[in-house]
């Protein structure tokens, strides 16, 4: 009987604990085709800085005036191309707000304090509104504008037989050409100092993932820092605006 009340246990154990989760890691590398690999485009008027630092990719674009005069962007001629196929910075949808009412007839009935009520009309409403956004930016002198494209995902998880951990490995890193890289990025913004898009400029910015590093959660988070309001800060080591990341389950305490 004892033994049997010990193998219960043990049994019990290893179901709770094989449910916590495990999670790996992978780290997507860009580069461009800048020789100092800075995401980033620049001339003499304009600069346009990326980070892409966020699970599964959440591109945001700083944008900086470089002149003394202001410069005016026009989003309906800006687009991100990822891997051939074009995403544009602004989505011309019109909101619009829609009011019903609905009516219908109730039995009379005393209510909770006595008296005696008929009410005839029952009224309902529901609405919606939105607003266009405005398919222009104007970006003062030497100011800088921030703007986040494509909130969802810009990439998945990388999937290939090379791309699996085995058990004794903490972490590696797969390298790419940019004609073999599983995402090619193309952005591309126009821009003028007239509010009518006179003279109207167009640059063009590409990059690729050069890498993917593939680790463990432990190797992902680095070294523990300190905790803040009961939450541990850890280092982050691969931490980089040039790098965005995907966080995907691999099982319970056994890959």
């Amino acid at each position: 009987m004892k033994n049997l009340f010990k193998v219960s246990i043990g049994l019990t154990i290893l179901f709770i604990c094989s449910c916590t989760p495990i999670y790996n890691y992978q780290v997507f590398n860009n580069t461009s085709t800048d020789e100092k690999k800075i995401i980033a485009f620049e001339n003499d008027e304009i600069r346009i800085h990326y980070d892409f630092w966020a699970d599964y990719g959440q591109l945001q674009i700083h944008v900086r005036n470089k002149t003394q005069a202001p410069l005016f962007i026009d989003l309906n001629q800006c687009a991100l191309v990822l891997n051939e196929i074009a995403e544009p910075v602004f989505k011309d949808v019109e909101w619009t707000t829609t009011i019903s009412d609905s009516r219908g007839r109730a039995l009379s009935y005393f209510n909770r304090y006595g008296f005696f009520e008929t009410p005839n009309i029952i009224r309902g409403a529901s609405w919606a509104y939105t607003e266009r956004p405005n398919p222009m930016i104007y970006l003062p002198p030497n100011a800088t504008i921030i703007r986040t494209l494509l909130p969802g995902q810009l990439a998945f998880r990388y999937i290939g037989a090379e791309a699996k951990l085995s058990r004794r490995e903490k972490s590696k890193s797969l390298s790419f050409t940019k004609e073999r890289s599983p995402y090619r990025f193309l952005f591309s913004l126009s821009y003028s100092q007239h509010k009518d898009f006179q003279q109207l400029k167009t640059m063009e910015d590409e990059f690729w993932v050069e890498s993917i590093m593939i680790m463990r959660e432990k190797v992902f988070l680095g070294e523990l820092v300190e905790q803040r309001n009961n939450v541990d800060i850890y280092s982050m080591p691969y931490q980089k605006k040039s790098a965005f990341y995907v966080k995907y389950q691999v099982g319970g305490l056994k890959e």
